[in-house]
């Protein structure tokens, strides 16, 4: 039983890029759903840890939607939004969402919580490491350009490089500014 649900679940981890937000979104509901008819005493404990991961998929959400410069522009006082970048953001963090909830919820319906204490420490971290790879791509790109930047300009220190970033925000083309003549 364990091999199956371990490899379901490696499965999941695999071909959720492939899967499409609908069913995702389902995947999602049918598991919360799941863990509150197998363990109806827990619903506070698995609302602490939606809770938690909540932490993490804001900022996750915000920086996607933030780095990605394409598309039609949604204002939002003096930053520009891209809608585009909002539904990049949305699809990252529903794609975390469900991959936590598939391995926590599992966890939670085949083990108590008192027997395993240390185990779902580990799921916090799993959390956190589905996060990193979902930021990956965008941060390393632009942090790359930047430290680039500053070497060549001889710039040290955490500071530059985060007015390096700032500043490359502020510069990134807009599709609907007019162009100089």
């Amino acid at each position: 039983m364990a091999i199956l649900i371990l490899t379901s679940l490696s499965l999941l981890a695999v071909g959720i890029f492939f899967i499409p937000e609908i069913v995702l979104a389902g995947m999602c509901a049918l598991l919360i759903l799941m863990s509150t008819i197998i363990a109806p005493k827990k619903i506070p404990a698995l609302l602490k840890q939606l809770l938690f991961l909540l932490v993490f998929l804001i900022p996750l959400f915000i920086i996607k939607s933030l780095v990605y410069s394409d598309g039609q522009v949604i204002p939002l006082g003096f930053i520009n939004i891209y809608y585009e970048g909002m539904m990049n953001g949305a699809r990252s963090s529903l794609r975390v969402f469900t991959l936590f909830c598939a391995v926590f919820f599992t966890l939670k319906a085949l083990f108590p919580l008192e027997k395993y204490k240390d185990e779902y420490s580990k799921i916090r971290a799993l959390a956190i490491v589905f996060w990193a790879l979902e930021m990956f791509p965008e941060m390393t790109g632009a942090v790359g350009q930047v430290i680039k930047e500053r070497r060549a300009n001889h710039a040290k220190g955490i500071a530059s490089l985060l007015d390096g970033l700032y500043r490359k925000g502020l510069e990134a083309p807009k599709k609907d500014d007019p162009k100089p003549e």
